[in-house]
C-alpha cells in the first residue's frame, strides 16, 4: 500500500458575514496497489536495423523505484513471410540484427512470450502495418526573433490519402526531440493532397544551435493508432488544470491482452540544412 498526502482547504462561512477562513489538514489516504502489466516500447522501420523492443513491468503511481525490466523473454517480429528473433542485448532491451529492414505496406506482428507476471507466464501480441512516407523536396530554417526559436520548415507534396506524420529533429546528428513530449505529430487534414510551402513542423531554441550547425529533420509516416497513442500520452503527461480537466483515461495500446505501450511500424525519411 502507498500513502499520499493531500492538503484540503476548508472554507467556513459564518452565518451573518462573508468571511473566508482557510486551514490545512493532513490526511493519510490508503491507495490500493494496481495490478502489474507489461509495458512495451518499440517497433520496426524501413531503415537498417537493429530494430528494437523494450520490455518492462508497470509500477504503482507513487512508487519511487527504477523500472523493472523484463528479462529472458522470447521476442520475435514476423511479416507473414519472415520471422526475426530478437536477442536481449541488455536487461529488457531486445534487438534484431542490422540486416532487418521493414518494407512499407507490410503488416508486422510482434510476439512476446515467457513473461512472468505475479508468478504466471504470459504471452502477448501486437500488429502494425507500415505506411509509406512521402519524399521531402527540401527543408528551411528561419529564425523568429519574437519567439527566439529557429523554425524547421517542410517543403513537400502530400499524397491525397489520409496520412499521419511524426517529426523529430537532430543537431549535428544528436537527437534533440528525444522525449515523447517533444515529438510533433500531425495529420494531413489541412494540407491533404497539396504542397506544403514551408510549414513549420519542428523548432529549436536559439541556445541549442550555432552558425554552421547541421540540422536534420526526420519525417516518419505512422499509423493513425500510433498518432493517437502519442497524443493521448502527451495529454496525460503534460500540464493541465485539474479544475477544468476531465478525468484521466487509460492510454490506448495495440499490445494484447491488457498490456501498456505500443508496437509501431513506420517508414521515414531525413533531410539536412545548415544554420547560417
Amino acid at each position: 500500500m502507498k500513502r499520499a498526502l493531500f492538503k484540503i482547504m476548508l472554507l467556513v462561512f459564518p452565518s451573518f458575514s462573508v468571511v473566508f477562513m482557510s486551514c490545512t489538514e493532513r490526511i493519510d489516504i490508503e491507495l490500493d496497489d494496481t495490478y502489474t502489466r507489461l509495458v512495451v516500447e518499440g517497433g520496426i522501420t524501413d531503415q537498417p536495423g537493429p530494430q528494437r523492443v523494450v520490455l518492462s513491468l508497470s509500477g504503482n503511481y507513487f512508487e519511487n523505484a527504477p523500472p523493472r525490466w523484463v528479462e529472458g523473454a522470447r521476442v520475435s517480429i514476423s511479416d507473414g513471410e519472415n520471422t526475426y528473433l530478437l536477442v536481449e542485448v541488455a536487461p529488457g532491451i531486445y534487438e534484431t540484427g542490422p540486416e532487418v529492414i521493414g518494407v512499407p505496406g507490410r503488416t508486422y506482428v510482434l510476439d512476446i512470450g515467457g513473461v512472468v507476471i505475479d508468478g504466471q507466464e504470459q504471452e502477448f501480441t501486437a500488429r502494425s502495418t507500415m505506411p509509406r512516407v512521402s519524399a521531402m523536396d527540401s527543408i528551411g530554417l528561419e529564425y523568429r526573433e519574437d519567439w527566439e526559436i529557429w523554425q524547421v520548415q517542410l517543403y513537400a507534396l502530400d499524397p491525397p490519402s489520409r496520412d499521419f506524420y511524426l517529426f523529430r529533429v537532430y543537431v549535428n546528428d544528436i537527437l534533440m526531440s528525444d522525449t515523447i513530449d517533444e515529438y510533433v505529430v500531425a495529420s494531413d487534414e489541412f494540407f491533404n493532397g497539396n504542397y506544403t510551402y514551408g510549414i513549420m513542423v519542428q523548432w529549436l531554441d536559439r541556445a541549442s544551435v550555432s552558425p554552421g550547425d547541421t540540422v536534420t529533420l526526420e519525417m516518419a509516416a505512422i499509423t493513425e493508432e500510433y498518432a493517437n497513442f502519442i497524443w493521448e500520452l502527451q495529454d496525460q503527461t503534460g500540464f493541465n488544470t485539474p479544475l477544468f480537466s476531465g478525468p484521466p483515461a487509460n492510454i490506448s495500446s495495440n499490445v494484447q491482452p491488457g498490456a501498456m505501450g505500443f508496437f509501431h511500424a513506420s517508414s521515414l525519411t531525413r533531410m539536412k540544412a545548415v544554420i547560417d
